[in-house]
């Protein structure tokens, strides 16, 4: 006869995730609590249409990106705050692109902004890749010059310079 676990009121009222996927889904965040994971998603979310909305491109991502969180904005400051990875699975074709970010004081909005937009392109570019992956699969120019564009649009400015 199967063992039955017991199952308290309390127990049901607890978050059944420990993380959070963005309204596109394409954004998986992990650590931090719930209201933090919420924040970051829709931080993503609002810079992946603002650069899908530059490029006039449809919203047709093939590879997620995950997003860990660790440490609180008051902690002291650690060298790399914001860094990033990309790794094929072995047995498929899909690629795994991760965030990872230790929130301290020199945590940077413009930073997290600037690799999430880099994270996009590199998803982009992984759809059709035919070359060894590297972290330069982004020419330099592309990967200062879209978020330069973006920054000046925000900002109200003419971007037709960075087309």
């Amino acid at each position: 006869m199967p063992c039955q676990a017991q199952v308290t009121d309390a127990e049901m009222d607890l978050p059944k995730q420990d993380h959070t996927i963005s309204d596109s889904k394409q954004f998986r965040i992990y650590g931090g609590d719930r209201r933090s994971r919420g924040t970051f998603a829709s931080f993503a979310e609002r810079e992946k249409s603002a650069f899908l909305d530059l490029l006039g491109q449809e919203d047709a991502w093939h590879h997620p990106i995950v997003i860990r969180l660790s440490g609180q904005l008051t902690d002291p400051a650690v060298p790399k705050p914001i860094d990033w990875s990309a790794r094929k699975f072995q047995f498929s074709d899909t690629y795994t692109i991760e965030i990872r970010v230790t929130l301290c004081t020199d945590f940077s909005r413009e930073r997290m902004s600037e690799t999430t937009l880099h994270m996009l392109m590199f998803e982009m570019a992984l759809r059709d890749a035919e070359v060894p992956i590297t972290d330069q699969l982004i020419p330099l120019w592309l990967q200062e010059g879209l978020p330069g564009a973006l920054r000046l649009r925000r900002d109200g400015r003419p971007s037709g310079l960075f087309r």
